[in-house]
C-alpha cells in the first residue's frame, strides 16, 4: 500500500492511497482522526456503479464517522469507476477475462494521454479496457 500526501482539516486527516493487486492499482482515500495514535476501527464506504470515491455524499459520510464517532473511513474506486478510467474500443487487442484466464494488460495511447490497461471486459456489442490514465 502506498500513501500520498495528507491534509488535515477540522480534526480529520485525509490521505490518498493505492493498493497494488494482481489486476493493477486500486486507488482510495482514507480519513482518520487527527493525532490518533491508538488503533482505530475502520469502515469501508462503498459507492454504486459509475460513482467516484470522492463523491460529495461519501466525503461527508466519511468525515461524519471520523468527527462524531472517532471511526476511520475509507473509500475505493472499483474496476471501471472513478480514477480507474475506461475506454471503449472499436477493435479489442486485449484478451478478455474468461475460462479461468485473466485479461491482458497493456497501453492505449491517445493524443496527450496514455491509459495503462489493467483489465478488459465485454459489454453488449462493445469491449472496454480499464486502468490508470497518465497525461
Amino acid at each position: 500500500m502506498n500513501f500520498g500526501d495528507s491534509k488535515t482539516s477540522r480534526g480529520v486527516t485525509e490521505r490518498d492511497f493505492q493498493v497494488t493487486g494482481h489486476e493493477g492499482n486500486v486507488p482510495g482515500v482514507l480519513w482518520t482522526p487527527e493525532n490518533r495514535s491508538e488503533p482505530t476501527p475502520l469502515v469501508l464506504i462503498g459507492h454504486g456503479g459509475g460513482g467516484h470515491k470522492r463523491d460529495d455524499h461519501l466525503v461527508g459520510l466519511a468525515r461524519r464517522f471520523v468527527r462524531h464517532h472517532g471511526i476511520a473511513a475509507a473509500t475505493i474506486d472499483g474496476p471501471f469507476h472513478g480514477d480507474r478510467a475506461s475506454v471503449v474500443l472499436r477493435e479489442n487487442p486485449f484478451y478478455l477475462e474468461g475460462g479461468g484466464q485473466i485479461s491482458d494488460c497493456g497501453e492505449v495511447v491517445g493524443a496527450g494521454w496514455t491509459l495503462q490497461v489493467e483489465g478488459a471486459r465485454r459489454g453488449d456489442g462493445w469491449t472496454a479496457g480499464s486502468g490508470s490514465v497518465r497525461g
